[in-house]
């Protein structure tokens, strides 16, 4: 019997034991935080929900006239300070540039929602709706585009073969005699429009 494999594994054991246990402990600690670390090391959804409602919330007093400058550049830097981190980079920029623009007397910017809408004329005026009818009609039907007609021209797959098919019914009832039982018509074309779709 040979001891290698034995000796092998004391070697290795013998390792294991040569480390000290406040050592391995250590080991263990420093890798059961940094793991947890790492992972939660970017902003969190709270934070960047927190920042846009903010920006949001600056935006909203630039376009309202009534708001003191004072008070919009007071918003604006408190977001760029407080409110920032994980927020896309146009949006920083754009706080920043709010920021020079109060300062220096700028103009505030300005909502535009752009030429009115014209109202189609195929658009019904509101009111009650009733609940089972289609919806309204708002857009009107795109123009310059003509439909192709050609199939309904040439009918639809199958339609000479299913005329045949029913020629040949008709002339099978009526060589059968009024009420027998067994006339094997409606089988028979039943075939016929099976062998047509085939």
């Amino acid at each position: 019997m040979s001891t290698a494999p034995r000796e092998d594994l004391l070697t290795r054991a013998s390792f294991f034991s040569v480390v000290p246990s406040s050592v391995r402990l250590a080991l263990g600690a420093l890798l059961g935080c940094s793991i947890p670390l790492a992972v939660g090391c970017g902003p969190s959804m709270q934070v960047l929900h927190e920042g846009t409602v903010r920006f949001e919330h600056c935006y909203r007093l630039d376009l309202d006239p009534k708001i003191a400058p004072s008070h919009r550049k007071a918003c604006w830097q408190a977001w760029s300070e407080r409110h920032s981190y994980g927020q896309p980079r146009d949006r920083l920029e754009y706080a920043r540039r709010r920021v020079q623009e109060i300062e220096s007397n700028g103009p505030a910017p300005r909502l535009e929602l752009g030429a009115a809408a014209e109202r189609s004329a195929l658009a019904e005026p509101g009111g009650p709706i009733n609940v089972h009818a289609p919806p309204p009609r708002v857009a009107r039907p795109p123009q310059g585009i003509p439909v192709s007609n050609t199939q309904a021209l040439e009918g639809v797959p199958g339609d000479g073969c299913s005329a045949t098919c029913r020629q040949r019914r008709t002339t099978c009832l009526a060589s059968c005699a009024e009420g027998a039982p067994q006339c094997p018509c409606d089988a028979d074309y039943r075939a016929c429009m099976v062998r047509c779709f085939e």
